[in-house]
């Protein structure tokens, strides 16, 4: 409103002033003024023309009402603008003589059809008018022009007079001049009321061009020539009015439609990125089937799904046919078949999709028709995939779940019901019906408490239906166990069961809504109880009247029963002797071995032993006696139980005993001196190999082969830790020992957390390594391998040495500990010397030395090598942002991304800086890239300070990019420049 506010109130403030003009005449004769007139009325036709131009091209607009109304006016105006223009005195004959008064004819013709034009647009509002209606509009507008034209030039005298030569303007003229004014003026009121209403800037530049025409008429009226200023302001104040009927019109059909369609069209755009953003963010792929010429569009995520690129699949729907698996796909299409027929409102299917990989993946298929053609077929479909793999795998393994249990229940032994919470039966598996003896029709929603079953305690008393166990877990919510019961089936046979319930429990209730009931027929092992019970008694009398002492233990050793022939020998009571251990009446000398028989004969390795040792009676004297013990098992071949007979030997072996000292004396001093000059030999030899050990594996193997041999009555193992984290690893093992973990931390040995050799002299003590077996309380021994103060590893075991063999353990120890220290010192060097020391890759020399070496083997074995030089982006600022400790914390997660993801056969390389070199053998160009991708993809995944970084690569083939180290890195490393320049964070393959 404002703009033509300001036109409207300057050209008025103008008129104002041009009405107090003095009469001043610019040409001598009209004549003179005829070029300005005809320029000035060349201007008006022109703009008419461009509004009936303008009008004629949006005719067809959804809102074309205004322009078509005044562009019909103007095509009117201007032909007949054109007719006034050449009828002026002084132009060339129009058909008929120029004058004055067919000049001003054809002026008051035109704007009279230009004010009727103004007073339409402000009293009806026309929104649209059809196009064909619209082209009639225009007809008629050239059809009026014409008439016009007729009269005013072969009809003229019909019209009253508006000039006579010699008198000037008729009263005719000047009165419809003013009326032309009061037209004007009133349809400028009613377009800016209409555009008050309605907010339309475009309907204030018409009520502007409106007023102006009024004040345009009035300079007519009152101008004393025709060359005079007045006149002059009234052909220019009616060109400005032009002017601003096709500024309005051209802003409401083509500068508005033009603003709105960029509008629009970057509201689509915007809508189209979130669909963009919100499908790939997803986790389903889409895809928009075009039925009509059989092309389909495939999401990103669609095609990552299934392991590919987005170039590697097309847009034909073979691509999506191909992949589904051959049993799957008629099913599927009867799918969307019956989706087209309109059976189902959406289709769905799930079937397997084969991947990149060559893998079958799960997928669930989902989609609708969103459009038909003009004979109702589908014209397009668009749906989703969702890969449901985990599902489905899941619920298959449910389904086996389920079966393997519904087997196991059926087939138990053991009888199973499950009663409601009103105690009724709701299933029961055969073992059940067999035990009761019923079918399951009769069992189900009967309890198990029912009358109809006869239920007695042990002693025979009746069982209360109240007390049953489900009852009671039914209404006390905790479980019964072993819970005796006698059950007389319906045919009268009494059955002995032994019942454990439990309830089951709703997430967060405290009443059962059931319970499951299990039983065990244990009518027979009753009968059996009874059958040993009298056995026991027959036993009894033949234990209290033998001559030996017998005893019978558990499998602990605890005396559970001692005969009256056992006290006499020992001097003990009974009672006292049944609350002792058999290794409390044996000899400590002795309890070793006897603690060795008793494990045997328990794990089942002896059925029985005979042995002499030594005892203790009551008042501590020692004497020698046999023992004969065997174990007693049950049914099932387990060890229950120990019998033990003893006979006091002691005279008889006090005069052997003197015999064989003096033999075994003589035999173990030449039998020591024997095995010193063995095991002296065998320590030099395990120097020997140790010194030509190129690695620790190999040293480990030396080691183990040795000390077989030299320790062979003494087992033991050697853990070192390798890593070097304090974590110590058994690497040898002699003797057969397994008394020591595989792995396990230098804090639960006390030899390596004080430094010095411990040994623990007794058995059955706690130990306190807790790196020895929980159940190994044997003596035992850990000497630690101490280098610099720091523990390189510990000698473990399992037995502790006689005092005469400690140096040759020392020297093992010692050997062992300078061959794993040089070692380890030759590896840390070499390592140093190959190995850059902050990612812990291989440095630029290795790579010289390596690179060249692969590239040979590839070309002799006409094998593929893939060279690839890696980039760390924007490093530096990097760098200048979180400082260098930021920086080298990122070199080192760059390395251990190297190390993790490249294969075994691969190795990477730091080159230099943030640069790297990655050598993959043995891989064609598509793998390395898929390769070099994932790299990617996971270094982009590191975060140092809250902050991440991307890398880009070049990658080169040799023999392909060149035969040597120098040509290869070359070609990689171009490729690198070629990455960055095109945008960083990607992969860029050398040139052929």
């Amino acid at each position: 409103m404002r703009w033509p506010a300001v036109w409207a109130v300057g050209l008025t403030l103008l008129f104002a002033f041009g009405s107090w003009l003095p009469a001043i005449q610019f040409f001598s004769r009209p004549s003179d003024y005829l070029p300005l007139h005809m320029m000035m009325e060349s201007v008006s036709v022109a703009v008419s023309a461009m509004v009936f131009g303008l009008a004629w091209n949006l005719r067809n607009d959804e809102r074309n009402g205004l322009t078509v109304v005044l562009g019909a006016a103007f095509l009117a105006i201007g032909l007949i603008d054109f007719a006034h223009t050449l009828s002026y005195q002084g132009m060339p004959d129009f058909v008929t003589p120029a004058s004055p008064e067919k000049a001003i004819n054809f002026w008051l013709a035109a704007r009279f059809v230009g004010v009727l034009a103004f007073l339409a647009v402000g009293l009806f509002a026309i929104e649209r008018i059809p196009g064909r209606l619209a082209g009639v509009g225009f007809a008629l507008a050239a059809a009026l022009a014409v008439a016009v034209w007729r009269i005013g030039l072969f009809h003229a005298d019909l019209l009253p007079r508006t000039f006579i030569a010699g008198q000037g303007l008729t009263g005719f003229k000047i009165g419809a001049e003013y009326l032309l004014v009061a037209l004007h003026i009133a349809a400028a009121l009613l377009i800016a009321r209409r555009a008050l209403a309605v907010r339309n800037n475009d309907l204030w530049w018409l009520a502007a061009a409106s007023w102006v025409l009024a004040l345009a008429e009035l300079f007519f009226t009152f101008y004393a020539s025709v060359t005079d200023i007045v006149n002059l302001l009234g052909h220019v104040y009616k060109t400005v009015a032009y002017l601003m009927v096709y500024r309005a019109l051209f802003v409401t059909g083509v500068r508005g439609p033009q603003r709105a369609l960029v509008a629009e069209r970057a509201r689509v755009t915007e809508l189209e990125q979130r669909w963009k953003f919100a499908i790939e963010g997803s986790a389903q792929g889409v895809w928009d089937w075009n039925a009509a010429t059989n092309t389909v569009y495939f999401s990103p995520r669609w095609k990552t799904m299934l392991g590919y690129d987005e170039a590697e699949i097309g847009n034909s729907i073979s691509e999506w046919e191909s992949r589904v698996h051959p049993d799957d796909l008629p099913a599927t299409h009867v799918d969307l078949q019956r989706h087209f027929n309109g059976e189902t409102s959406f289709y769905e299917s799930r079937y397997r999709m084969c991947t990149k990989s060559g893998a079958w993946r799960w997928i669930l298929d989902r989609g609708m028709v969103v459009a038909h053609d003009a004979e109702g077929r589908p014209a397009r479909v668009v749906g989703t995939h969702t890969d449901v793999t985990d599902l489905v795998e899941a619920q298959q393994a449910l389904q086996e779940s389920e079966a393997r249990y519904r087997s196991m229940i059926t087939s138990m032994a053991e009888g199973m019901v499950v009663q409601d919470a009103e105690g009724r039966i709701v299933a029961g598996n055969p073992a059940a019906e067999a035990i009761l003896g019923v079918s399951a029709n009769d069992m189900m929603q009967r309890k198990l408490s029912d009358q109809a079953w006869i239920a007695m305690r042990e002693d025979g008393s009746l069982f209360p239906a109240d007390e049953h166990p489900a009852m009671l877990v039914l209404a006390t919510g905790q479980a019964r166990h072993g819970v005796v019961m006698g059950i007389v089936q319906p045919r009268g046979t009494l059955v002995w069961i032994q019942i454990n319930a439990e309830p089951l429990l709703h997430a967060g209730a405290t009443r059962p809504h059931a319970v499951v009931t299990t039983f065990t027929d244990i009518t027979q092992r009753r009968q059996h109880d009874e059958a040993m019970h009298q056995s026991e008694a027959r036993f009894r009398a033949i234990f209290d009247a033998a001559p030996a002492g017998v005893l019978m233990a558990s499998t602990s050793g605890q005396i559970v029963q001692v005969n009256p022939a056992m006290t006499r020998m020992f001097g003990y009571a009974s009672g006292e002797m049944v609350r002792m251990n058999t290794l409390d009446i044996t000899d400590p000398v002795d309890r070793k071995v006897t603690r060795d028989y008793l494990a045997e004969l328990v794990a089942g390795q002896r059925r029985s032993v005979q042995i002499e040792k030594r005892y203790l009676r009551r008042d501590g004297s020692a004497f020698w006696g046999t023992l004969l013990m065997t174990t007693l098992t049950n049914e099932t071949g387990d060890v229950i139980a120990l019998l033990a007979i003893i006979e006091d030997i002691d005279e008889r072996h006090r005069a052997r005993t003197a015999i064989e000292e003096a033999n075994s004396k003589l035999e173990a001093s030449l039998a020591e001196l024997a095995r010193h000059d063995h095991e002296i030999g065998l320590v030099n030899q395990l120097y020997q190999a140790l010194q030509t050990c190129e690695s620790e594996q190999q040293a480990y193997g030396a080691i183990s082969s040795v000390l077989d041999n030299l320790f062979a009555s003494t087992p033991g193992s050697l853990a070192v830790d390798i890593q070097r984290t304090g974590v110590f690893e058994v690497v040898s093992r002699w003797g057969g020992s397994e008394t020591v973990k595989q792995r396990f931390p230098a804090e639960e040995c006390s030899a390596l957390r004080e430094g010095r050799e411990l040994c623990q002299r007794e058995s059955g003590q706690t130990n306190p390594c807790t790196h020895f077996r929980s159940d190994y309380t044997d003596a035992c021994c850990c000497l630690p391998l101490m280098a610099d103060g720091r523990a390189l590893g510990v000698m473990c075991l399992d037995k502790v040495l006689p005092q005469n063999r400690d140096r040759i353990v020392d020297m093992v120890a010692e050997a062992i500990k300078l061959t794993l220290a040089n070692l380890r010192l030759r590896d840390m060097l070499e390592h140093e010397a190959s190995h850059d020391p902050l990612t812990g890759l291989f440095n630029r020399r290795s790579l010289a030395q390596m690179l060249p070496r692969e590239m040979a083997r590839a070309i002799r074995g006409s094998d593929t090598l893939a060279v690839a030089m890696v980039d760390a982006d924007h490093f530096k600022n990097f760098n200048d942002t979180y400082g260098h400790d930021a920086g080298d914390k990122l070199l080192v997660e760059l390395g251990r991304v190297f190390r993790e993801r490249l294969r075994k056969s691969d190795f990477a390389a730091r080159y230099g800086g943030e640069e790297f070199v990655l050598v993959l053998p043995d891989t064609q160009l598509d793998g390395a890239v898929e390769l070099l991708q994932d790299v990617a993809a996971e270094v982009a995944r590191i975060r140092v300070n809250g902050a991440g970084i991307t890398v880009s690569m070049g990658v080169a083939m040799a023999p392909d990019q060149g035969d040597t180290m120098e040509e290869v890195l070359r070609a990689a490393d171009e490729a690198v420049y070629r990455a960055k320049a095109n945008g960083r964070n990607r992969i860029e393959v050398a040139a052929r």
